[in-house]
């Protein structure tokens, strides 16, 4: 092909044609191959009869590329819009920027596409609950001061107030033993720990905030407050007092919140009923306890200087820890960091440690306390102080994999800075 100022559409399917027999550079191919079929887009090619014609009969008579990283038969390929199913003749369209039009175009050339619609789900042992619709209303209050948003009045308050509460009324949680996803092959399925519905929300497991911060993000859509996940989540796991100084810090005007629960909706729980028992209080607790040990010694091979509140003297202590040969007296902590040190250049950094005995390859979530959020707004309007979060996965095995992250309040610059 000569060179061109300007593709048209026959030179884009010239060249994924051109891929099919270039088989020594099919994975440096791929970002070319997403590239065209975003460029075929935006020519608007779709729009046009005669061209989706073109292309139709062109998908008829070639092939494109599977995620298996062969050349396939349109016809022959799938693309599911839900990721986690592993069925093979899947189609590559690679991180492709045009969600939708990118069906379009993939349907049009003759590929099988399976949409949520397609998708029927398995719920084993299905039970509706009480408990999470309870909490909602009872914080009835502070959503509705969410959903109105940090400026705003009594009027703007007392709308959203009644469209959140008759939301509410129609919402239904349901727990159950096993959500199962499948689009109808047996073989293929996913296995869920939440699934949502519209207005239904479905979980499993004990009712505690790790297994319900799933649910966040659709609960967030639902009631109309898209993008407050974290106000959401601080909701669920703080009392009254705790919420308010919540919003009061991110600019609401929390003199409109109202105290007073509603009978008509039973009994209200402002916090999850889970309790864990005394055997597993304690286990969390040495595994607290080791976890950060296990980063405070990693510091000090690292040169640093660490202190941690936790690890104390023989004649102050709540738990006796023996790790790697070494006794260490613990007590608990109630700063709101676990491990802190300065670094050379002066900055102040203060490190949450989160520890497992689980493996990585098990991890679902990481929960993180409004405690925590406090200090990563903190440290963020200080330019001497950094906050980061350790992941400690394998407490009490050989080796652990500890991953650090840094974290901060994004802004208009923030990532700009970082990057």
């Amino acid at each position: 092909m000569g060179l061109k100022n300007h593709l048209t559409l026959d030179d884009y399917l010239f060249l994924l044609t051109e891929f099919v027999v270039d088989s020594k550079n099919v994975e440096d191919n791929k970002t070319k191959i997403t590239c065209i079929y975003q460029k075929i887009i935006e020519l608007d090619c779709l729009k046009s009869k005669v061209q989706r014609t073109l292309i139709k009969e062109w998908a008829a008579n070639n092939k494109i590329l599977s995620k298996e990283n062969v050349f396939m038969s349109p016809s022959e390929l799938s693309h599911i819009t839900i990721d986690g199913f592993s069925s093979k003749n899947r189609v590559y369209v690679g991180n492709c920027q045009y969600k939708d039009k990118i069906l379009d175009l993939l349907a049009l050339m003759g590929v099988t596409i399976i949409t949520e619609d397609r998708i029927s789900t398995d719920y084993e042992e299905k039970e509706e609950t009480k408990e999470l619709k309870d909490i909602l209303f009872g914080k009835l209050s502070p959503l509705a001061l969410i959903a109105a948003g940090e400026q705003t009045d009594e009027v703007t308050y007392r709308t959203k107030k009644n469209s959140i509460q008759e939301l509410l009324y129609n919402t239904h949680f349901y727990h159950c033993s096993n959500i199962r996803l499948t689009y109808g092959e047996d073989y293929d399925f996913i296995v869920k720990t939440t699934f949502s519905n519209k207005n239904e929300f479905y979980y499993t497991g004990n009712l505690r905030p790790a297994n319900v911060e799933p649910l966040l993000t659709p609960l967030c859509k639902y009631l109309n407050i898209k993008g407050k996940e974290r106000e959401l989540f601080i909701l669920f796991i703080e009392d009254f007092d705790g919420i308010r100084q919540n919003l009061r810090d991110k600019g609401y005007n929390t003199d409109l919140l109202e105290t007073e629960t509603y009978a008509e909706s039973g009994t209200i729980q402002t916090t999850f009923s889970y309790t864990p028992s005394e055997t597993e209080q304690e286990r969390n607790l040495i595994t607290g306890f080791k976890g950060e040990i296990i980063v405070f010694e990693k510091f000090k091979e690292m040169g640093y200087t660490p202190k941690c509140p936790s690890i104390s003297s023989e004649n102050d202590y709540d738990r006796r820890i023996e790790m790697n040969g070494k006794v260490y007296y613990c007590k608990i902590n109630y700063e709101k960091y676990d491990i802190s040190f300065t670094t050379k250049k002066g900055t102040e950094v203060f490190v949450e440690v989160k520890a497992t005995t689980g493996k990585k390859e098990r991890q679902t979530n990481m929960p993180i306390s409004y405690n925590e959020l406090s200090m990563i707004e903190q440290c963020n309007d200080n330019n001497h102080r950094r906050y980061l979060l350790a992941r400690v996965f394998g407490v009490g095995q050989t080796i652990q994999d500890i991953y650090l992250f840094d974290a901060y309040l994004l802004g208009d610059t923030t990532l700009m800075d970082t990057l």
